[in-house]
């Protein structure tokens, strides 16, 4: 268990994930400034919707308790010690208790990894979300929302995991969360197989619609 300063966000970060932020509030640069000087991470969790309305005190918000360490990669540095930085998803963690007496959001946590010693992902579920991550890609090429080009997928599977959470586009911040909160690495990645059969589906179903910009004529009425 330790203590680790916490963002919350209205997104969800996944280990190995990219992440650009801008730092603007007094908290967080104060925040940003301690772990840049300590080299240390903080976690980013998700803030519930709602949470962060105009008025609210930060006491009221209500961050989830399973998030992700990130840790800094880069820093520019802006005029009123604003800051643009990129951080990196590390590993997950889970909040025991929050803490209010600084002026950030301070947890309590302690890791709980996707990926324990000893446990594996079946080479099967690698295999079918790749396949999946694939059509899904052609069928966004063939609607000329994405460049066509070869890609190589990773055979890692928490690599493999968090690509195909961030390339899934149209999930919404519930369902990411619920990704991130998976018993472990081989629930995450069947959840995430289901994800895109059902993805998949909507888009071809979509895509099949006749775009019919012929509206006929208009009555006088």
């Amino acid at each position: 268990m330790f203590d680790l300063p916490l963002f919350p966000l209205q997104l969800v970060l996944f280990p190995l994930q990219s992440l650009a932020l801008h730092i603007f509030e007094e908290r967080y640069k104060e925040m940003i400034n301690h772990c840049i000087a300590t080299d240390s991470p903080f976690g980013i969790v998700l803030l519930e919707q709602g949470a962060a309305e105009e008025g609210r005190s930060r006491v009221e918000a209500k961050p989830t308790v399973v998030g992700t360490t990130a840790a800094i990669t880069q820093v520019q540095h802006l005029p009123e010690g604003r800051m643009n930085i990129i951080v990196v998803g590390r590993e997950r963690f889970r909040v025991s208790e929050f803490k209010y007496g600084q002026p950030y959001l301070v947890g309590s946590v302690e890791a709980a990894p996707m990926l324990h010693p000893g446990q594996y992902v079946r080479q099967e579920s690698i295999d079918g979300l790749q396949q999946g991550i694939t059509r899904y890609l052609k069928v966004l090429e063939g609607a000329g929302r994405i460049q066509p080009g070869a890609r190589r997928l990773p055979n890692d599977p928490l690599t493999l995991s968090s690509l195909a959470a961030g390339i899934l586009h149209d999930i919404n911040v519930t369902q990411r969360q619920a990704l991130l909160e998976a018993d472990n690495l081989q629930v995450m990645i069947d959840d995430l197989r289901s994800l895109y059969r059902r993805e998949i589906v909507l888009l071809e179903a979509m895509l099949a619609e006749p775009q019919d910009d012929h509206l006929g004529p208009f009555s006088p009425n």
